[in-house]
């Protein structure tokens, strides 16, 4: 793929060698298109704007954006379509074509979505989810951050808006900054059902943290208890600013 330097959108003021390292590029999404035609976009910048790419590109070509806005928190491929939300928690279309790529608005955010949270796109049993991850603050703690609960919307095409979703059933839902995904609690997977399984991708806090690094603020959520059941890392050289704890798939999905 291109060089970071490739990117339209370079960041006005100075930035040291490691924000270009660990935060440029936030989010890479591969989708294998018609006739084998892989294409990556990609969230960069200090706007988390779009940008995209295919194997043997020179440069990142910008995805026309609606008022140049960027502000994504991610991206998914949902049935031969691109969707983004942006910071607000707004629904974005993203149309992916060979000379120009561009956004149009698609939907407004839930009722309850204030748009402070981080927010997830997760394709699950043929829905569009949204999840949103809500925080608590800790002043004079260790940890400055923690995750307190999570809400789950799903989405009507029919008249573009969202629901409430209060029951997973037997799927599970894996979120992270990397990727993000649903799976049938049953199986070789030994995870829990009607459950969200989440990692630390608060970045911008992880130097503000004893230890440093991502990882601190894991662990799995109960839909049905809302509790949240923490998971440890055990030794502190686990924790990274360049590779965090990431969800992988395995060959058996």
């Amino acid at each position: 793929l291109p060089p970071l330097t490739t990117f339209e959108k370079q960041p006005n003021g100075f930035q040291k060698p490691d924000w270009f390292r660990t935060q440029f590029v936030q989010k890479a999404l591969v989708m294998n298109r018609a006739n084998n035609n892989i294409v990556v976009m990609a969230i960069y910048g200090d706007r988390s704007y779009l940008a995209l790419a295919r194997p043997g590109d020179k440069s990142w070509v910008s995805v026309q954006d609606e008022g140049g806005r960027g502000c994504f928190q991610d991206i998914v491929s949902f049935k031969d379509q691109v969707f983004g939300i942006r910071w607000n928690g707004n629904l974005v279309l993203c149309e992916i074509e060979e000379g120009k790529s561009k956004t149009s608005d698609f939907a407004l955010r839930p009722e309850l979505v204030e748009g402070w949270e981080h927010m997830y796109l997760v394709e699950s049993a043929g829905e569009l989810l949204m999840v949103v991850r809500l925080w608590q603050w800790l002043e004079h703690a260790v940890l400055h951050y923690k995750t307190r609960a999570f809400r789950v919307y799903k989405f009507d095409f029919s008249v573009r808006k969202w629901t409430r979703l209060k029951d997973l059933g037997d799927r599970t839902l894996f979120v992270g900054h990397n990727y993000s995904m649903s799976v049938t609690a049953h199986g070789d997977l030994n995870c829990k059902g009607n459950s969200i399984y989440f990692t630390d991708d608060f970045g911008s806090f992880w130097d503000k943290c004893e230890g440093g690094g991502g990882g601190h603020d894991m662990g799995t959520f109960n839909m049905k208890t809302k509790t949240i059941e923490p998971h440890s890392l055990g030794h502190d050289d686990s924790r990274s600013y360049f590779s965090p704890p990431t969800w992988v798939m395995p060959a058996l999905l």
